[in-house]
C-alpha cells in the first residue's frame, strides 16, 4: 500500500510510464551464432572497455544486449540486440538492457558480426534503424569467417541534422585487411564538446 502511495504521489496525473529494464525483456536465450562469434564479441567488449578506461573516458561497452529506442518494441516484441555497441559519456556501470529513454542518449557506436542467416538483414533492415531511428554515429560490419566482408560507416552530420541525412561509405573500393588497418590513433575519442560523434576512423589507406 505504501509503494502503491508513493508511486501515485510521484505520478500524480496517473499518466502510464514507460516501461524501465528491470521490466523489459533482457535475454531471449538466443546464443551467438558460433563459438568464433562469442570469442570475437568478447575480444571487442573487454578490450574496448578497458582502453577507454585507460583514457579516462566514461563510457558503457555492451555485448549481445537489447537496445530500447521505441515502446513499439515492446508491444510488438521486435527486441534488437547489436553484437557490440558503445556509448560515450555515460556512467560506467552494469545494465541488463539499453534504454534510451532511460538513458537519454542512443549508443554511439554499433559493430554487427555477420554470418550467413544474419548478413542480409544487418547490412540493410538494422542499417537503417541505426540510421534513421537511432542516429547511431559509426556502425561497423565483420564476418568472423570472411575478414574480406568488412565495412565502416560514418553518419555524414555528427550534430544529427538533417534528420534524413544516410550514412556515406567511408572506403573508396571493397574491403580487405591490406586497405583497412586500425590503428590505435583512429580512435582517440574527442575531447571537444561540441562535436558528439567523438569517434574518428579512417578507412581508406
Amino acid at each position: 500500500m505504501a509503494q502503491e502511495t508513493l508511486v501515485i504521489a510521484a505520478n500524480p496525473l496517473g499518466i502510464k510510464l514507460p516501461p524501465t529494464q528491470d521490466e523489459l525483456p533482457s535475454d531471449d536465450g538466443i546464443p551467438m551464432e558460433t563459438q568464433r562469434h562469442g570469442l570475437q564479441m568478447q575480444l571487442l567488449v573487454r578490450p574496448l572497455s578497458q582502453w577507454l578506461k585507460t583514457q579516462g573516458r566514461e563510457a558503457f561497452v555492451g555485448g549481445n544486449m537489447f537496445v530500447y529506442f521505441s515502446p513499439n518494441q515492446v508491444r510488438n516484441e521486435d527486441y534488437r540486440g547489436p553484437d557490440v555497441f558503445v556509448v560515450l559519456d555515460v556512467p560506467r556501470r552494469e545494465r541488463k538492457s539499453w534504454v534510451v529513454w532511460e538513458e537519454e542518449k542512443a549508443p554511439d557506436v554499433v559493430i554487427e558480426l555477420l554470418s550467413e542467416s544474419t548478413a542480409k538483414k544487418d547490412k540493410e533492415e538494422k542499417k537503417l534503424i541505426y540510421q534513421n531511428r537511432l542516429r547511431v554515429t559509426e556502425y561497423f560490419w565483420y564476418d568472423p569467417f570472411d575478414p574480406e566482408d568488412l565495412a565502416g560507416h560514418r553518419l555524414e552530420g555528427g550534430d544529427c541534422s538533417p534528420p534524413r541525412r544516410s550514412w556515406q561509405n567511408r572506403k573508396s573500393n571493397e574491403p580487405s585487411r591490406k586497405n583497412y588497418e586500425p590503428s590505435r590513433k583512429n580512435y582517440e575519442p574527442s575531447r571537444k564538446s561540441n562535436e558528439p560523434n567523438a569517434w574518428r576512423q579512417n578507412c581508406d589507406r
